[in-house]
């Protein structure tokens, strides 16, 4: 479950709507409630809320569009033995080698 479904949220909400999205469920998953609350829920929501505000928003957006493609910088591994020149790559930020590379 992403962080815009945790949340109940569209990906095009503004940073106002996700806002209030997240106190409202903190507040109801609080475990200070009479009911007890719900920890996890409450830890997840609070998760979700910081991945979603500004500038973490932008590499959350970017992390999930590029989940499951490999760089071609480091294979996916973090590890690069042979840098490349920037011109040779499309700029993406991998976040495993944190550097250019282009996606397969």
């Amino acid at each position: 479950m992403n962080a815009y479904q945790v949340l109940g949220v569209r990906p095009t909400a503004t940073d106002e709507e996700i806002e209030k999205a997240g106190r409202l469920l903190q507040a109801r998953y609080h475990p200070d409630r009479e009911d007890g609350g719900d920890v996890q829920k409450f830890f997840e929501v609070g998760t979700a809320r910081m991945q979603l505000r500004q500038p973490q928003r932008k590499a959350y957006d970017l992390r999930r569009k590029l989940e499951g493609r490999t760089c071609t910088r480091c294979e996916g591994t973090g590890e690069v033995t042979e840098p490349r020149g920037f011109t040779a790559c499309i700029k993406v930020i991998c976040p495993n080698c944190l550097g250019s590379g282009d996606r397969k």
